[in-house]
């Protein structure tokens, strides 16, 4: 979600349906400011209430990490020197988003090989090497404060 200074307010969600894919088209005809795209297993939905570029859009160069967790490798993806660089280019702060201690697949080691790419694209293949993992992110500029929280929901 990419918003200004205004609380987003939640419109009614269609009713339930089997298949992602209508749920997401009748959302997006309900709502103008909602986007979303498949690519593989993969959904991206956006909604887009500023007119700011998505800060999962900076380029990134490639990264390998070797975790035992999401968060682990989430928190080395973003302290990695080179996407602070790019994150702080687009003069956004991070805000920390801890609520608990849930790990998905903790215990095993992952070895990650980030390829040269987005933001956007490490952070779904993070998603997709835990499993099914579902990240959102909250970029809010309002005034003088810009800042970006990520989350992650297991399924």
């Amino acid at each position: 979600m990419i918003s200004g200074c205004d609380v987003p307010v939640a419109k009614d969600v269609p009713s339930k349906s089997e298949n992602i894919d209508i749920t997401l088209a009748a959302m997006a005809q309900k709502e103008g400011h909602l986007t979303w795209t498949k690519s593989g297993m993969a959904y991206t939905v956006t909604i887009q209430l500023a007119q700011s570029r998505s800060v999962t859009s900076v380029k990134l160069p490639a990264l390998q990490m070797k975790v035992k967790t999401l968060s682990e490798a989430t928190d080395t993806l973003l302290q990695a020197p080179a996407v602070r660089d790019r994150i702080a280019d687009t003069k956004m702060t991070e805000v920390a988003e801890n609520f608990g201690f849930t790990s998905l697949n903790e215990g095993k080691t992952h070895n990650i090989d980030l390829p040269a790419g987005t933001l956007r694209e490490d952070l779904n293949l993070l998603a997709t090497t835990f499993g099914a993992a579902i990240w959102k992110l909250d970029q809010r500029e309002c005034g003088n404060s810009r800042t970006i929280r990520i989350s992650w929901i297991a399924k």
